[in-house]
Formats: C-alpha cells, sequence, structure tokens
C-alpha cells in the first residue's frame, strides 16, 4: 500500500505532463507570472502589504524579481514582508533617470530663445536705421503741410482742443440748417393744406351756386307753364 502511495504521485505528474501541450504550459506560466506582479506591483496595490503563498515566492524568486517597479520607482514600499525576499533599493542611476532632466530642457529652451532672437535680429542695423529715419522725415513733411502759422507752438493737447471745437462748430451749422430745413417743410406743408382747403371750399360754394340757379330756372319754366 505505502509502494503505491508513493509511486501514484509520480505516475499522475508524468500523465499531467505528456497530456499538457508546450502551448499550455506557456500559457499556465503566464497567468501565474501575471498573477504574480500584480501582488508585487506598488502602482496596483497601492504601497500596501500583500502576504504571498509559497509557490508565489517560489515563482517570484525563479523570475528573479523581474518587476521593474522596484527599482524605478524612487521611495517605494515593499510589499513581501518575507525575509528571504529583499528589494531591490533605488540606485542613483535609477533616481536620475526616473527624474526628469531639468537642466537639459533648461539649455534646450535658452538655445530655442537664443536662436528666435538671431533670427529676429535685423541684419544690417545702419540699413533699418536709415529707414527708420526716411519714414520720419516723411512724416514730417506731410504734417508741415498742413500746419498753420497758430499751430507750429501748440502742444498735442491744445491740437486736440482746436479739432473738437471744428467738429462742435460744424455739427452746430449741421443742426441749425436741419432744423431751418424742417421748419420750411413744415411751412410749405401748411400752406399747401390750405390751398387745398381754399379749393375746396370754392368748389362747394359754386356747386352750391350751380344748384340754386338750377332750382330757380325750374320754378320760373313751373310759372310760365301755368301762365
Amino acid at each position: 500500500m505505502l509502494g503505491l502511495v508513493s509511486i501514484w504521485p509520480n505516475q499522475c505528474e508524468q500523465r499531467f505532463v505528456e497530456n499538457t501541450r508546450a502551448s499550455q504550459l506557456t500559457k499556465a506560466l503566464n497567468n501565474v507570472k501575471s498573477t504574480v506582479k500584480k501582488k508585487t506591483d506598488v502602482k496596483v496595490t497601492g504601497n500596501r502589504k500583500k502576504k504571498l503563498q509559497p509557490w508565489e515566492k517560489t515563482f517570484l524568486e525563479l523570475i528573479e524579481y523581474d518587476n521593474p517597479v522596484f527599482h524605478k520607482i524612487p521611495g517605494n514600499i515593499s510589499v513581501d514582508t518575507s525575509a528571504e525576499l529583499p528589494v531591490q533599493q533605488p540606485t542613483s542611476d535609477d533616481i536620475q533617470e526616473s527624474l526628469p532632466n531639468t537642466e537639459t530642457g533648461r539649455k534646450t529652451n535658452k538655445n530655442e530663445e537664443l536662436k528666435s532672437q538671431e533670427i529676429k535680429k535685423p541684419m544690417n542695423t545702419k540699413s533699418d536705421a536709415d529707414h527708420h529715419k526716411n519714414k520720419i522725415r516723411k512724416s514730417e513733411e506731410i504734417v508741415s503741410n498742413h500746419e498753420a502759422d497758430g499751430t507750429k507752438d501748440l502742444c498735442t493737447p491744445q491740437l486736440q482742443r482746436i479739432v473738437l471745437l471744428q467738429q462742435y462748430k460744424l455739427n452746430k451749422i449741421k443742426l441749425e440748417k436741419e432744423t431751418i430745413l424742417l421748419e420750411t417743410m413744415k411751412k410749405q406743408t401748411v400752406e399747401k393744406s390750405t390751398q387745398n382747403h381754399r379749393a375746396s371750399l370754392a368748389f362747394v360754394s359754386q356747386f352750391e351756386y350751380n344748384q340754386g340757379h338750377q332750382l330757380q330756372t325750374a320754378n320760373e319754366n313751373v310759372s310760365a307753364t301755368k301762365l
């Protein structure tokens, strides 16, 4: 009986290996690997300690702690409490790789700014200065053509006040003209209505006169007929 018990596990193991394909074994190993990594991944566990099963510890030992979280994230917390599985501490090179290279970024930004300034910088400062002087001279000539004796010595606020006063005068004249035109139109309308009223009265009086004359003629004819 004891012999059968000792032989039985070996026979089961041999039959299991014979009936299992390589792809199935690979799939099973990958599933176990993903399960172990989930339990030892700081991103998944949130730095909470997870107790590993004996077979999980053995498998983690076989894959040689192949978990980049332990040595690429500075300040991580060990997930397993077992002393047999020490966590690899981050080295200075790993920390330097994980941190952003601010100095390089600053140098790159500085170089880009210098290049942009060089592009914006004029190639010939003398020609630009001459162009600026010519522009100022032309503007002064345009102003001098419209300059008067009374405005040469005035400052900008005084000139602005003069312009506003001129605009006020023009608006006042325009308003007066519009008022006169409106009054004229009103007078013409009144005169026209008066003429129409007079014409209507004359027409009515003429109509009444004609009616009275016709009535008188008819009466005379009736009287003559009776005689």
